[in-house]
Order: structure tokens, then sequence, then C-alpha cells
């Protein structure tokens, strides 16, 4: 739990000004991966939320679109098996990396 914890700070915290569409849009697949684990983890979604809070906060506006995500990932059924866990994560990543990749067209 603590490593996705610390992934997801990571991700949240760097720096995406000079990356290429591909670079951000990555970025943002492997955070939506990190956040979906932790939901199939049933890690709670307040400890998501704090993570946001203490990086920026919930009202900030770079941080809408994460908690966007993370309240999606809430909105999706908690899996028991690890097969259908891995598979919610993998879908759910690729589904905000095409967001990503589309919001350039």
């Amino acid at each position: 739990m603590k490593i996705l914890i610390i992934c997801l700070l990571f991700l949240v915290g760097a720096n995406v000004y000079a990356e290429t569409t591909h670079e951000e849009c990555t970025r943002v697949h492997d955070t939506a991966l990190v956040v979906m684990k932790m939901r199939q983890d049933g890690i709670p979604i307040k400890k998501q939320m704090d993570v946001v809070e203490k990086t920026g906060g919930i009202s900030n506006k770079g941080s809408g679109v994460l908690v966007e995500m993370i309240v999606e990932a809430y909105e999706t059924d908690q899996f028991q098996t690890e097969k259908y866990k891995n598979t919610s994560a993998t879908e759910f990543a690729n589904k905000w990396y095409l967001a990503c990749v589309k919001s350039y067209k």
C-alpha cells in the first residue's frame, strides 16, 4: 500500500510542462493505473483524496483531473480475483490514455 501511495505522489507531483503528448498521456495512464489498483486493493477513497490534498489541494485547478479520475475509479465495482482486478485497472488506464491522446487532436 505504501508503495502505491508513493507512486501516486510521484506521478501527481511530476513536472509535465515540457513533455510531449505521448509522455504526458503516459503519465496520465500510469496515474490511472495506480489509482485503480489502489481502489481494487480496497484502499479507502479518503486516503487517495488525502494524497491529492497534500499535493496541492482538492479544489486546486490542476488537481481537478486527478479528483475526477479517483471518483470515477470508486464508481467502478471492486473485484475479488486478481485477474479481474488487473483487467479493471488496465482498462481504466487505457481509457484515460485514450482520452488524453484525443484531447490533443
